[in-house]
């Protein structure tokens, strides 16, 4: 936290899940690059056809996700300490802050 009791910012969100199917597509495909619309669509529906073959990603996306929630959970813990304690509530933007409710954590509320 800085000294004027702001937040600290952290690089881990969508992005992340972003580079993990990324990489997941170029393993089952054999390298190929995924573009930003192909990807969009294996976020909407877990899956796409690739040549016939329909390449699931819903587990990739999962652990993703559940990871990025840890991450940043995790995070504001070490970042706020025993501060989170008397917080009334937490404001999260940005891309993986909508991750945090895989966790069930009773200090931790979304509002």
């Amino acid at each position: 936290m800085k000294p004027d009791h702001s937040f600290v910012p952290l690089d881990e969100g969508v992005v992340n899940l972003h580079q993990q199917i990324k990489q997941a597509y170029k393993q089952q495909i054999g390298g190929a690059d995924l573009n930003e619309f192909h990807l969009s669509r294996i976020l909407k529906n877990g899956f796409i056809t690739y040549r016939g073959n329909r390449l699931d990603f819903a587990n990739t996306i999962e652990s993703s996700k559940q990871a990025i929630a840890t991450i940043i959970a995790d995070r504001m813990k070490s970042v706020w300490v025993e501060e989170v304690d008397f917080f009334d509530a937490i404001f999260l933007a940005g891309g993986g802050g909508i991750y945090l409710n895989l966790l069930s954590s009773p200090t931790l509320i979304i509002a």
